[in-house]
């Protein structure tokens, strides 16, 4: 599950990755032309074939025997991570047991505060409500004082209006 979810958060374009799913030829095109390409999948190094474009370069490898992980292109001194997925469809969706879940989401999860009613007065449950609550109000006057502060600035706005 976590393996999963880091390389779907990781797995932008943005983010100086892209993704590439099992079963398809591996072969995306690099924005720069290069001579040299190698590709590091799990301690191997693999030469792909290399295609010059009008606007790059392809590389092409066939990528049958490749499982799950992380694969480096190393385009000269620089490295171009890409994370090797599964189809979804070849995904686990077998429902995990009650204990299986607390251990895989455990560390995930705090619980601020519980209060036990049955061993606790009217007061000190009040009083954990109070407490559970105060945030809430916070909450409420920086709302307001931010709608305050917008109404404010375009009343101020339009009086400088050319």
């Amino acid at each position: 599950v976590q393996y999963r979810t880091v390389l779907y958060a990781a797995s932008s374009r943005e983010g100086g990755m892209s993704d590439y799913v099992l079963g398809k030829p591996f072969d995306p095109v690099l924005d720069t032309h290069v001579n040299d390409v190698t590709i590091d999948m799990h301690g191997n190094t693999i030469h792909p074939q290399i295609t010059p474009l009008r606007n790059g370069t392809r590389i092409s490898y066939a990528a049958e025997d490749w499982t799950p992980g992380w694969a480096v292109v190393n385009i000269g001194k620089e490295k171009k991570y890409i994370a090797v997925n599964p189809d979804i469809m070849e995904s686990n969706f077998a429902t995990l047991k009650n204990t299986e879940v607390v251990k895989k989401v455990n560390d995930l999860l705090y619980n601020h505060s519980i209060v036990d009613v049955s061993q606790s007065g009217q007061a000190e449950i009040d009083k954990a409500i109070g407490t559970a609550g105060y945030g809430k109000d916070v909450w409420y006057w920086f709302l307001w004082m931010g709608l305050v502060a917008l109404i404010l600035e375009s009343i101020i706005s339009r009086s400088y209006k050319v």
